[in-house]
């Protein structure tokens, strides 16, 4: 994958393009200074966090049950989409929250740990 700081006006355009060819994909988010650049990953769809995550499960024999994600980026949609358990933090786009079935706390506020826990002690 690549990622690449681009026009913020140019993002969209950029997107299309590289979404007319069948296994790159291509996402964008606005930067701290949303009106000068956008930040854009550029990647293959045939490998993807999710994917990483069946293989190490099934490589390790962990079942189904045990997969926790946490994410905070489009990058993680379909990792989160996939874990048993998976949470979004609190600053994260609508789109990932909306694919989270939870949602963690902040960095500030140690909020993968604290999901992790409350996921290993049945206390969601």
């Amino acid at each position: 994958g690549a990622v690449l700081f681009v026009d913020a006006n140019m993002a969209q355009e950029i997107e299309d393009f590289c979404l007319t060819y069948p296994n790159l994909g291509c996402r964008y988010w606005r930067s701290l200074k949303a009106d000068e650049y956008s930040v854009m990953e550029i990647y293959t769809t045939l490998s993807s966090k999710a994917k990483a995550m069946e293989v190490i499960r099934e490589y390790y024999d962990i079942p189904y049950e045990n997969t926790i994600a946490l994410g905070d980026g489009t990058n993680d949609i379909e990792m989160l989409d996939y874990a048993n358990y998976s949470a979004s933090k609190k600053n994260a786009p609508d789109r990932v929250r909306n694919s989270a079935k939870y949602e963690a706390g902040s960095n500030n506020e140690n909020g993968a740990i604290e999901f992790v826990k409350k996921v290993l002690n049945n206390k969601l």
